[in-house]
């Protein structure tokens, strides 16, 4: 487990050399329990909240607004045990369907879950992960790879653009146009380079990506 500033890691998955980290608030001894309706510290632990899946909660009473809360440990209001939330994300991530970690859930731990909750988990500390990792900041490599795809769309041929991060496999920048032409190419790399300018970006081949990669005067 590693730890950033006030954040920990929660999953670290390194399938293909990727990294992912899912990071929640967390509270040492000195942080002071601060009550989420009114923000005041003057308060004291009073009793539980009983759960069906995690069990028993502390419970505080704030002085000021004579209001009970419970502490966000990053999980708040989530009725599942931080750990199956955490291993399905994993899983997920993983290349394990949604379907596939509901039958294992079933299978081994005798845990029952709707496949569109595990998307929703998905979904949701997706967002925290890529506000959490914008506010670190970006450790990037000197190569890029870009890549596009031909996307059949009610029969447009759509592309979407892709570029990656060789050295530690993040996704610099994505795009989605109707066509493939130099002024997509274009938005397309200003997007890739938003977070870094590399030494060098490898294409596929694709006489407009490769065009627009040697003219982008953003690289001079």
């Amino acid at each position: 487990m590693s730890f950033v500033s006030n954040y920990t890691t929660i999953i670290y998955y390194s399938g293909t050399e990727r990294f992912i980290y899912f990071g929640c608030r967390i509270y040492s001894m000195l942080d002071k329990i601060r009550c989420i309706h009114c923000g005041s510290s003057n308060n004291y632990k009073k009793g539980y909240r009983k759960t069906m899946y995690r069990g028993k909660i502390q419970k505080y009473f704030c002085k000021d607004c004579k209001k009970f809360f419970t502490q966000d440990d990053g999980f708040y209001r989530m009725r599942n045990k931080l750990e199956i939330i955490t291993m399905s994300i994993d899983m997920y991530v993983s290349n394990l369907s949604s379907r596939k970690m509901r039958n294992q859930l079933k299978r081994h731990f005798d845990y029952k879950i709707s496949h569109v909750s595990i998307l929703d988990w998905v979904r949701r500390y997706t967002l925290k992960v890529h506000k959490f990792i914008e506010k670190q900041g970006y450790n990037l490599g000197g190569r890029f790879y870009t890549d596009e795809t031909m996307v059949n769309c009610e029969g447009r041929k759509d592309r979407f653009w892709c570029c990656l991060d060789w050295d530690n496999r993040l996704i610099t920048g994505v795009h989605y146009s109707l066509a493939a032409n130099p002024v997509e190419a274009q938005e397309f790399l200003k997007k890739a380079i938003a977070k870094g300018k590399p030494k060098y970006i490898q294409t596929d081949g694709q006489n407009v990506l490769s065009e627009s990669v040697q003219e982008n005067v953003l690289f001079k």
